[in-house]
């Protein structure tokens, strides 16, 4: 296989020096790329091979082991397994992805979708009943870190779903595990809008809309796209030792719930956004975390800030899935007040707002698809076995994270009920410390992902519970 990738990438080379040569290297490359998509569309039409955009959903699909992973409780027990896959099968017509297995074909990544029988054979294999016992919050979350390590090889559909029919008297559990390769958490979500026997204009996770003026910026900035590129390289930057790799088991915690409706009136009476809050009154809790196990607290909590660059989708023929999103490396300002809480509430408002500046600087990002096609350019140049060699150490780079989706407002119905309650959360095998923010059907909850580093994710959530436990009380 890799002699295979060493000669595509030679043969490559070799006709865009010959088109050079026979022309010029400006007109080489139009041509060359213009011959590529025409090598594309014979693929796809003739072979059925779907290619998959280079960049981050490629090195995705290529390691394989990251996913993402929703948490979801019904209001009212599922019919059966069987009236899900059902759901989701007259419902996933036109939505190939859905249907596919992932194919490596001359140093490319395709999905090829399965037809008749093998389609019938590996729909029924990706749902799956759940003969454990399972019936509290916490021997959820444990169940949930037992299978968050779980592969999806590529002969497979590219999701799986858990369902714990008997959760509690009154609701089920789902468990739904989609390779990132495939979808981001904001897809993800319009993927389940889109299985919906009826999609929901209306109910769609929140997705900012462009001006003209926006778009345009955007576009003129993907002229110099690779300064940008070089620009947004990770730092070597060390803020505190929690966040060394250790040989510790992945920890998954979430928060009480949480009204949305007091959550918003908190962020007006600190004038923010429910972003700003939340990620202040997190740190808040992190110091204290870190004062309790009588370590340093530094004073930047360094994390990557996920963008989506989506638009809301008019129809579910609109539904884009795959990544479209950037991951810029943010220093948040962490408190350090902790030592003397007399002079708390200034000391937070302080923090608050410098925290502020930099989530409105983030906002004003005008050149996100330099940095979009910057990751598709070098990931045309670069062979899938040398992507598979940097691959984890980028993944591992943003997957320390602090992800907020303000999510669908209204319930969607899976098997035959509601949902009442979701989540969402990365799974990848190595270091992981993710912080995931979701609004859904009124309920606020933040969770604490967390895997090869030194921190009790339970202990940390139970912190950011007493945190935010006290500013609703003083503010409200």
């Amino acid at each position: 296989m890799l002699l295979i990738q060493i000669i595509t990438t030679l043969l490559k080379i070799y006709a865009f020096i010959y088109l050079a040569g026979l022309t010029s290297w400006i007109i080489a490359i139009p041509i060359y790329l213009m011959c590529d998509q025409a090598v594309q569309f014979i693929l796809l039409h003739i072979f059925g091979l779907q290619k998959v955009n280079e960049g981050i959903d490629t090195l995705e699909l290529t390691l394989g082991n990251l996913m993402v992973i929703l948490n979801i409780e019904t209001d009212g027990q599922v019919e059966s397994l069987q009236s899900i896959s059902e759901q989701f099968f007259r419902n996933s017509e036109g939505i190939p992805e859905l249907r596919s297995r992932v194919v490596k074909f001359l140093n490319n990544i395709y999905l090829k979708e399965y037809k008749g029988d093998e389609l019938q054979k590996y729909w029924a294999q990706a749902f799956v009943n759940v003969q454990d016992k399972i019936h509290t919050k916490d021997e959820l979350l444990e169940f949930t870190n037992k299978i968050s390590y779980k592969s999806i090889p590529n002969e497979k559909l590219q999701f799986t779903l858990y369902l714990i029919k008997d959760y509690q008297p009154n609701s089920s559990a789902i468990i739904m595990h989609i390779n990132h390769g495939i979808a981001d958490g904001i897809a993800s979500f319009n993927l389940l809008n889109c299985l919906q026997d009826k999609f929901q204009v209306n109910n769609q996770p929140l997705q900012n809309i462009k001006t003209s003026s926006q778009k345009l910026q955007e576009l003129i900035s993907c002229l110099i796209f690779p300064y940008y590129t070089l620009m947004s390289k990770p730092s070597t930057t060390q803020d505190t030792e929690v966040f060394d790799e250790r040989d510790n088991p992945p920890q998954f915690a979430i928060c009480k719930d949480y009204d949305l409706q007091t959550i918003k009136n908190l962020s007006r009476m600190f004038q923010c956004t429910i972003n700003d809050i939340i990620c202040t009154v997190y740190l808040e809790a992190y110091a204290q975390y870190l004062k309790d196990n009588k370590l340093a607290i530094p004073q930047h909590y360094k994390c990557c800030i996920p963008i989506n660059l989506r638009e809301p989708i008019r129809s579910k023929k609109n539904l884009s899935l795959f990544n479209v999103q950037i991951l810029p490396e943010t220093f948040l300002i962490v408190p350090q007040y902790l030592e003397d809480l007399s002079n708390r509430d200034n000391e937070f408002e302080q923090t608050l707002r410098k925290n502020k500046q930099i989530f409105d600087g983030l906002k004003k990002i005008n050149y996100a698809w330099s940095i979009v096609m910057g990751a598709r350019f070098l990931g045309y140049l670069l062979p899938p076995y040398i992507q598979s060699l940097v691959g984890p150490q980028l993944m591992q780079f943003i997957r320390r994270n602090i992800s907020n989706i303000c999510g669908p407002s209204k319930p969607y119905i899976i098997g035959g009920v509601q949902t009442k309650r979701m989540h969402f959360r990365g799974g990848f095998h190595g270091l992981i410390a993710a912080i995931n923010i979701l609004s859904h059907n009124g309920i606020f909850r933040i969770s604490a992902n967390m895997d090869r580093v030194d921190i009790d994710a339970k202990q940390l959530i139970q912190k950011f519970e007493e945190s935010l436990d006290f500013w609703i009380k003083k503010k409200l």
